[in-house]
């Protein structure tokens, strides 16, 4: 009897420890009081923002639309698909694009090129200094089948300045626009000590 009683209570405080954990993790997912940037792009959601115990819980949807990253669900497997070699880039402005993203020559690619590149890092590449003038150029990369959208300097007067770093850039598949890849660190501006200017002229 004495044992019965044991495993009652036991069972008693189980589910009160169980129900008051539950209780304290609703209590602490709170709306979050701030907003997320891509890049530095606003990010708006469809469903709230959460906070829980320093860690922010947003709607994987939200977040992949924002990106332009397809996600499906695959019912048969039970899992939620993030289809990122088919992601979306968006073009603003005077940039041509076919039906299908298609980026066909080395104006188009420039255009979105510089596009993408300054809005993910939130800065412009092109500008000068006193002593070096930055601008973006197009190449081709025959081996990726992608334009290339980088940052070159030219120095001005006898000042000069040698390196073999890659420079800030992104890739674009030449047939459908999408990002193979970026980088927006600039090695020559970390070398000189450049504040390189933000997109709001600050």
């Amino acid at each position: 009897m004495k044992k019965i009683l044991l495993l009652i209570l036991l069972i008693l405080c189980l589910t009160t420890v169980l129900s008051a954990e539950e209780l304290i993790c609703k209590e602490n997912f709170r709306e979050a009081e701030y907003q997320i940037k891509v890049g530095s792009l606003d990010f708006t959601n469809k469903l709230p923002i959460f906070n829980n115990n320093g860690n922010t819980y947003v709607s994987l949807r939200d977040v992949c639309s924002a990106l332009g990253i397809p996600v499906y669900w695959d019912n048969e497997n039970r899992i939620a698909v993030i289809d990122r070699f088919n992601s979306e880039i968006r073009a603003d402005g005077d940039a041509e694009r076919t039906e299908r993203g298609i980026v066909p020559d080395a104006e188009t690619a420039y255009t979105y090129g510089k596009m993408l590149l300054e809005s993910y890092a939130g800065r412009k590449y092109e500008y000068e200094t006193e002593k070096i003038r930055f601008y973006l150029d197009v190449d081709y990369s025959e081996a990726y089948n992608a334009w290339y959208v980088a940052q070159y300097y030219e120095c001005k007067g006898d000042w000069g300045i040698g390196t073999n770093a890659a420079p800030a850039g992104i890739l674009l598949n030449k047939n459908t626009g999408e990002v193979v890849s970026i980088n927006t660190r600039s090695v020559v501006e970390e070398m000189e000590g450049i504040t390189p200017p933000s997109l709001d002229g600050n």
